[in-house]
C-alpha cells in the first residue's frame, strides 16, 4: 500500500516535472523567436 501510494507521488512528480519543463522549453523558443523577429526587423 505504502509502495503504491509513494509509487503514485513519483509519477505524478515525474509528469509534473516533465510539463513544466516542456513549458518552460516553449516559452523560451517563443521568447527567442520573437527577439529573432524583433531584431531582424530593426536595422
Amino acid at each position: 500500500m505504502i509502495e503504491f501510494a509513494t509509487e503514485r507521488v513519483l509519477t505524478l512528480l515525474a509528469g509534473f516535472i516533465a510539463a513544466a519543463s516542456l513549458g518552460l522549453a516553449t516559452a523560451a523558443v517563443a521568447l527567442g523567436v520573437a527577439w529573432l523577429s524583433d531584431r531582424g526587423r530593426r536595422p
